[in-house]
């Protein structure tokens, strides 16, 4: 339970101090924060859905985005949580006013809007973390090898602000990350 409270509200007071080093040293940490993949899941699930049974753009990315913005202030205002929302904007943006979506300005446009809002993200790993793993994925086009593009780009930043790079944290997020859609449109079912 306090795993998948990790997982869907990125809540870790109740993990103990064993299972979150697991995670952190295995390289799979970033599974208790909510991240893109969460916001992209509820986001792009509920606008997609709406969109389907309305045939409205702007009101289901009203909705959608309505909804998404409740959820972000319940589990709290992060940064990679604000580089997200701010993608998914240009996302369901990019649907109403009939243009193509484009992920690497929309990466850029919210780093822009970060360092306006804190300067000091500059110093910090998860910005680079959260903008990485984003750019790692847009740059690679084939979904198989995508989360090699991930994997490169971020190893730069583990080394620089982590002193470590976790050797096998590759072999093991190609497992993992398509599990933990699974596993988190379940949990938000069952919960």
């Amino acid at each position: 339970g306090s795993i998948l409270s990790g997982i869907l509200l990125g809540e870790k007071g109740n993990l103990d101090k064993d299972t979150k080093e697991l995670y952190r040293s295995v390289g799979i940490g970033h599974l208790l924060a909510v991240s893109g993949l969460h916001l992209s899941i509820i986001g792009e699930g509920l606008y997609q859905l709406l969109r389907k049974k309305s045939g409205s753009f702007l009101g289901s990315g009203l909705v959608g985005s309505i909804f998404l913005l409740l959820y972000i202030l319940m589990i709290g205002v992060t940064l990679s949580v604000i580089r997200a929302f701010v993608m998914y904007l240009f996302r369901i943006g990019a649907d109403i006013f009939g243009r193509k979506y484009d992920a690497r300005t929309a990466l850029m446009s919210a780093a822009l809007l970060l360092l306006i809002y804190n300067q000091d993200y500059l110093y910090q790993g998860g910005f680079y973390l959260s903008l990485g793993a984003v750019l790692g994925f847009s740059i690679i086009k084939e979904n198989k090898l995508k989360s090699i593009g991930l994997n490169l780009v971020l190893l730069g930043p583990l080394a620089f602000f982590f002193y470590e790079i976790p050797t096998y944290s590759f072999l093991l997020n190609l497992l993992v990350i398509p599990l933990l859609s699974v596993l988190f449109m379940l949990g938000l079912l069952g919960g």
